[in-house]
């Protein structure tokens, strides 16, 4: 629900609910990995990154998903040193 979560909801959000129909949200919503090689959730859920840490677009929002994956990220520096930068 940490990741799939953001993709549902966020590009729902209008600016103008009064032109729900015309126009498109301002979220663009983008799943970003250390690599591009499929991600596997729990219950086998296979996501695929977008990008990878070299090539991310410049982000107005960063959302970390936690969970029982999240816990051994703590000690991936690459991981960590990117999102500090």
């Amino acid at each position: 629900m940490d990741v799939t979560g953001p993709f549902e909801v966020f590009p729902m959000v209008l600016l103008n609910e009064e032109h729900r129909f015309d126009e498109e949200s301002p979220f663009k919503v983008i799943l970003i990995s250390e690599n591009v090689n499929p991600v596997f959730a729990t219950g086998r859920l296979q996501l695929t990154p977008n990008v990878n840490f070299d090539n991310c677009p410049y982000l107005n929002l960063l959302i970390i998903p936690g969970g029982k994956g999240s816990r051994k990220e703590v000690n991936n520096s690459t991981l960590v040193n990117w999102i500090a930068k």
